[in-house]
């Protein structure tokens, strides 16, 4: 026998042997393995982010204005943001005497330094409405400081309530930013069946988070990393695994899901292969 005829008899007894020799069941569908997955119940929702606290700043007595900032600027607390020249001292005695200015001496020294408005807190400058040179008006707000602490506030329906405390921890995201908060308060909202909740974020390790932001929100409240599936491979509590036998019916224990997968409390091993398409299998 020539040697080109004796390799395709060679080549034709191994594809013969393949055929009639035993293999593993093609599956009939989508197939998927056990795995090792971080699964968590959380709550979702949307927020805008504010500054946590606004601090009008307006002056104790009428005169002309001198300015010592602009609308955005930082500013520390105590600082100087304005004084009133040609300030009406009349007047400033009467809020001492009123009980509206706490200092007790009427000096002209003095009271010219209660015209000199010093910042309530560190923030910046917003809402400033005032200039140079005009004529401010007593008690009328010409500036505020929103303070460097930020919060973010958001609606949750009634139904969520029992899940949120005080303290609890938040995650706050917009595109690729990040960062965690806290939760401050849980009140009743204006709109029927919600509550209005409040989170703290830290402004200094968060600086690209900003006033007015719209922002994603989660609040985690179970995690656990388990073996877990495709929610679409139970069906009335059993999975179907492909075993080199076949397909075999197998019961399982689930714990916490979220909207793709379940974690197993008791069930096939990790790298266990399963059919996703249980209903199929099972008719």
């Amino acid at each position: 026998m020539k040697k080109r005829e004796w390799f395709v008899l060679l080549l034709t007894a191994l594809a013969l042997a393949a055929l009639l020799s035993p293999g593993e069941e093609t599956p009939p569908g989508e197939t998927a393995l056990v795995a090792r997955r971080t699964i968590e119940k959380k709550i979702e929702a949307v927020g805008i982010v504010q500054n946590e606290k606004i601090y009008p700043v307006a002056p104790l007595a009428s005169g002309k204005l001198r300015l010592f900032v602009k609308n955005g600027e930082f500013v520390r607390k105590g600082q100087a943001l304005f004084e009133i020249e040609n300030a009406d001292y009349e007047g400033l005695s009467s809020l001492i005497a009123e009980g509206k200015a706490s200092e007790p001496n009427r000096t002209a020294s003095e009271l010219y330094a209660l015209n000199s408005a010093p910042s309530p807190a560190a923030g910046s400058i917003v809402e400033l409405n005032g200039y140079d040179g005009m004529v401010a008006i007593s008690g009328t707000p010409l500036m505020a400081v929103a303070s460097r602490e930020l919060l973010v506030s958001f609606l949750l329906p009634q139904a969520q309530r029992e899940n949120l405390k005080i303290g609890q921890k938040i995650f706050v995201n917009r595109g690729s930013l990040r960062t965690e908060g806290e939760i401050l308060s849980i009140l009743p909202s204006d709109t029927q069946g919600q509550y209005r909740a409040e989170a703290s974020i830290p402004a200094t390790s968060s600086p690209e988070f900003l006033p007015g932001m719209q922002v994603d929100l989660q609040i985690v409240l179970d995690s656990v990393t388990a073996p877990s599936v495709p929610l679409s491979a139970i069906k009335n509590g059993k999975i179907y695994c492909v075993l080199p036998q076949g397909i075999e019916e197998v019961p399982v224990h689930t714990g916490l899901c979220d909207e793709l997968f379940i974690s197993l409390l008791y069930g096939p091993v990790e790298g266990t292969k399963l059919l996703l398409n249980a209903e199929e299998a099972a008719s």
